[in-house]
């Protein structure tokens, strides 16, 4: 007998979590903790050789329960102190500052890849053979899914959390619960393969950098945890993105960014998803990061013509985002709606966010750094020249044909060779899942059924499990529908798609 698959399908709860939310009423609550018991973080003064050594003594003195030691990027340790021990330890000569531990949230492709050139470029060599990119990217995030067939997943640790037992970082156990890290390595990196989808620089060596738990957000002691230990790797990474943060200022993080640039890594990061001006989020405002704001796109292609696809409310087609923070701290623009990507299980969906943004950006900063063999000196910070490069060899004016319109702020537009492919007149067509419904249990075997148009013709729908074909609709005399036996895969979430092709073979997917 065979057994019944019982299986949830997972697109519009993904989709929520992409959008990074501001820390005002409704965002994720911080743990509870007792109102005697300050989480905080004790950054030392630069005589402080010994952070460990130091924080054992301050634990002795103020019953202070450290739970992260910092020692690459700054020298310093999360702890939680009884309150009335703060003005104390803020006296203590060997520190430098205190400072509250905060909430910090995750911002939650071919489209993507596609609309910034990535395809044409010499480097990223896009053209289905496994050609893995010689450089290395770390993904401060939810985690990534080392077992997901389309990464290369070389390594990373566990920063999320911390215990009076570690103290540091935790090697490997690095797993995604969320999807969110999973998703953003995937546009960075996704290997050049003959399934599934493509990253802008096809298998660079991802380093996994838990810092948020499973529900998309971490403390800001956890951030600053993850970017010491990048900054203890800073001769081999030469990239990191964090699409995450939030409306808030941290002395710490900006002494741990500052430390770490000068280490030679490159900071890409979102610019946030509330509509505002980003000077106000951190870490975006950070002057030595690359911050990304979002537009969307939904063909791959110039010129505003496409319908949308996985979401019609974020703006349309070659069109500032609407939910996009902006303004003059942000350095470039690129795709961030119904961005299709990897996502934890062998899967792929589409997500949207500034947090879909940033990583086409630091796969671009992955390749130019290659391509220009771009070293790093004190005199030549590597950030800035390739921010610098960036803007002027691989971008576009907002106003350029190549570009979008409805900027609110003038960072250019990501493009990665100097001429774009164009909509001709033809619309791609429209695809929709119309059964089973999103987010529904089902089991046995189930009739998947699509509404598809197009302008001149739909030819064929073609579906998908977690980006496995699973049969091609060439007949529309009864509907667009295959037939799915739910028993051959696990219980769990999985991903449908339906991928509708027009007369013109131009294509357009719904998850």
């Amino acid at each position: 007998m065979h057994r019944s698959a019982r299986i949830r399908l997972l697109t519009a709860s993904l989709l929520a979590l992409s959008l990074f939310v501001p820390l005002v009423a409704g965002s994720v609550a911080a743990p509870p903790q007792s109102a005697a018991v300050e989480r905080v973080i004790i950054v030392f003064n630069d005589s402080v050789t010994d952070a460990g050594a130091a924080a054992d003594a301050l634990s002795r003195r103020h019953n202070a329960t450290v739970s992260l030691v910092y020692e690459h990027a700054l020298k310093g340790v999360a702890a939680e102190i009884p309150a009335q021990a703060m003005a104390g330890i803020a006296r203590d000569p060997r520190v430098a500052f205190v400072e509250r531990d905060q909430i910090v949230q995750a911002f939650d492709v071919p489209t993507g890849v596609d609309r910034i050139e990535a395809d044409k470029n010499g480097t990223a060599k896009i053209n289905g053979v496994d050609e893995r990119v010689d450089v290395d990217v770390a993904i401060l995030d939810t985690g990534i899914d080392k077992d997901h067939p389309d990464l290369n997943v070389v390594g990373g640790v566990n920063c999320s959390g911390g215990s009076p037992f570690k103290s540091s970082c935790e090697d490997g156990n690095f797993a995604d619960g969320n999807g969110h890290g999973t998703h953003v390595a995937g546009t960075v990196a996704a290997l050049d393969n003959d399934f599934g989808v493509v990253g802008v620089a096809p298998g660079a060596r991802l380093w996994a950098v838990k810092v948020l738990n499973d529900n998309g957000s971490g403390y800001m002691s956890w951030i600053v945890a993850g970017i010491d230990w990048v900054t203890s790797k800073a001769g081999s990474i030469e990239v990191a993105n964090m699409s995450l943060g939030c409306e808030c200022s941290s002395a710490a993080m900006d002494t741990a960014l500052n430390k770490s640039t000068d280490a030679g890594v490159v900071y890409v990061v979102a610019a946030g998803n509330s509509k505002k001006d980003a000077s106000s989020f951190s870490p975006a405002n950070h002057d030595q990061v690359i911050a990304v704001s979002a537009m969307a796109d939904f063909d791959g292609l110039a010129g505003g013509a496409a319908p949308p696809t996985c979401r019609d409310d974020v703006g349309d087609d070659d069109t500032f985002a609407t939910f996009s923070n902006f303004g003059p701290v942000v350095d470039l623009a690129a795709p961030g709606v119904c961005i299709e990507s990897t996502i934890p299980g062998g899967g792929y969906a589409m997500f949207s966010g500034t947090s879909m943004a940033s990583p086409h950006v630091a796969g671009a900063a992955a390749l130019y750094i290659v391509e220009k063999n771009i070293g790093h000196s004190s005199t030549d910070p590597r950030w800035e020249t390739v921010r610098d490069g960036l803007q002027t060899d691989w971008a576009v004016p907002q106003s350029d044909p190549c570009g979008f319109s409805g900027g609110i702020s003038n960072e250019p537009f990501l493009m990665l060779v100097a001429t774009c492919d164009t909509a001709s007149g033809d619309s791609t067509p429209s695809v929709s899942i119309t059964n089973p419904a999103d987010g529904a249990t089902v089991s046995g075997s189930v009739t998947i059924t699509a509404a598809a148009s197009d302008d001149n013709g739909v030819t064929q729908v073609e579906f998908f499990v977690d980006g496995a074909s699973i049969g091609i609709d060439s007949d529309f005399s009864d509907g667009w529908s295959v037939s799915w036996d739910t028993t051959t895969v696990i219980d769990g979430g999985h991903t449908l798609t339906a991928t509708a092709t027009d007369t013109a073979g131009q294509t357009a997917s719904h998850s």
